[in-house]
């Protein structure tokens, strides 16, 4: 029998120049974190799916902030890649400054083991998201 399941890869983010909670390329935790601007980047810690999880979708609740969010997946948690969806484009999205703005993207690739967000390109400080991965447990 199915069950639905969900992982928070960012819960509660502050927008700043200095979010906290984020980490760097290599997954060393960052005391601090740029997200504010133009090619300011950083990460979710890496999270381990179930090898049964199906039907995959990133999710982004976002209040008061514009970001940029992208899907990565990697097989051993240290080599990264874009997950690219069938229509070979990469899972991303932008969130808007709407308030309660949710938005989705459905990944209709499988998922490698484990994930991360590259979250950046924030418009401005303030406002706060929490970006999930949902699935089927099957």
């Amino acid at each position: 029998m199915a069950a639905s399941q969900g992982i928070s890869l960012i819960k509660n983010l502050i927008i700043s120049t200095t979010s906290t909670g984020l980490v760097d390329a290599s997954g060393n935790p960052l005391a601090t974190a740029n997200i504010v601007g133009s090619g300011n980047y950083a990460y979710s810690p890496t999270m381990e799916l179930s090898p049964k999880s199906i039907e995959h979708v990133l999710t982004a609740i976002c209040d008061g902030c514009t970001i940029e969010v992208k899907l990565e997946i990697s097989p051993d948690g240290i080599n990264w890649c874009d997950c690219t969806l069938s229509s070979g484009s990469v899972c991303q999205f932008e969130c808007t400054a709407v308030v309660g703005d949710c938005t989705t993207q459905i990944i209709d690739v499988s998922l490698l083991q484990f994930v991360r967000v590259k979250i950046g390109n924030a418009g401005s400080t303030g406002g706060n998201c929490t970006i999930n991965i949902n699935f089927t447990l099957n």
